[in-house]
């Protein structure tokens, strides 16, 4: 997964997308699994990097495919308190800032104040991406970002996706039966097939 550049993860179901993804992040400890993860290059456990999967949390964020923001919340008071907790050495000032850029940065203005039981589902989506990315993060993994979204949303997601990729962020996701518009918007393709890499 190479920063500045959006990488699709594809296969049928069952064929290791999030599973994959998953391993990349930290989030999971599976039994039958070979092969190494390397973070600029270095191999876990060499180096600088001198750790567990797991620690690796703290550079690599993780959507998962259902949102989580409770729906009593607006939108700038879930980023507000995700700021709160992964930016708790900064000052009130700095961790305003952070939420009004990631606002911006997801074109989240005009639902700001907006609960999020209220939110369109792209508007959660976005929302969900912006709780991960609020400790600006390095590397942002997504499994599914755009189920259940319609045609004209998953396209104004994936959009945002590669706009985040293109300010330096690596960005990978699995995603199920892209539009042709979407697809366009990949830079890579890794497509799997029961656990394996197929291309």
């Amino acid at each position: 997964f190479t920063p500045g550049r959006l990488r699709a993860v594809m296969g049928p179901s069952g064929a290791g997308k999030t599973t994959l993804l998953e391993l990349v992040a930290g989030r999971r400890d599976v039994g039958d699994v070979s092969g190494d993860i390397a973070y600029n290059g270095v191999p876990l456990g060499a180096g600088p990097y001198d750790a567990s999967p797991s620690d690796l949390r703290h550079c690599v964020a993780f959507v998962h495919q259902f949102d989580v923001a409770l729906p009593t919340l607006t939108a700038r008071e879930t980023l507000a308190f995700a700021a709160a907790l992964r930016l708790e050495r900064a000052d009130a000032r700095a961790r305003s800032a952070a939420v009004d850029s990631l606002v911006a940065l997801l074109r989240l203005e005009r639902c700001a104040d907006t609960r999020a039981a209220q939110l369109s589902g792209g508007e959660r989506k976005r929302l969900a991406i912006g709780a991960e990315l609020m400790c600006q993060p390095p590397m942002l993994l997504l499994d599914e970002p755009t189920t259940g979204l319609d045609a004209v949303t998953s396209l104004t997601v994936a959009k945002a996706l590669r706009e985040l990729a293109r300010a330096g962020h690596t960005v990978a996701c699995t995603i199920h039966q892209p539009s042709v518009e979407i697809a366009a918007l990949f830079d890579d393709l890794l497509l799997l097939w029961r656990g394996r890499v197929a291309y």
